[in-house]
């Protein structure tokens, strides 16, 4: 052999001798995927005769957690007066990847009063994964209290 094909075979069989020698590759682990989630209010709520309580609806999807309250806040302006509201759902869904529906009970504060009409709403959740990370969703929107 002349000297460039010797070293043509050396420089092959380095790269192949290289491949040979790599340890395998480590089993992929398989633990939980990933928490996911997804929020987002209904157009429309309920208000009491009172003026007191609003029950907002929401639709929920979410997946590889575990369920949890849902936290909504309701802000009304009529001229100069504002009314605002706050509450939580119970977490009695589930986290099955299927839209859930919901309805998160908002008080009015002490001393305020919701009326028939337009209002702006938020609700914002965050779930615990089964894998233990958190995951979150919010959604603002204006709504209709009927």
């Amino acid at each position: 052999m002349t000297r460039l094909q010797r070293m043509g075979v050396a420089t092959l069989a380095v790269p192949a001798l290289a491949l040979v020698m790599l340890p395998g590759s480590a089993p992929a682990q398989t633990g939980p995927p990933p928490p996911s989630v997804v929020l987002k209010l209904g157009a429309k709520a309920p208000l009491n005769s009172t003026g007191k309580l609003i029950k907002v609806k929401v639709k929920i999807t979410c997946n590889n957690a575990k369920p949890a309250p849902i936290h909504a806040e309701v802000t009304q302006s009529r001229g100069s007066v504002q009314a605002h509201g706050a509450g939580d759902s119970s977490a009695n869904y589930k986290c099955n990847g299927r839209t859930q529906f919901g309805v998160v009970p908002v008080k009015a504060d002490t001393g305020n009063r919701f009326h028939t009409g337009g209002a702006s709403a938020t609700a914002n959740v965050t779930l615990m994964g089964l894998d233990g990370t958190p995951a979150s969703a919010n959604d603002a929107r204006n709504i209709q209290l009927t």
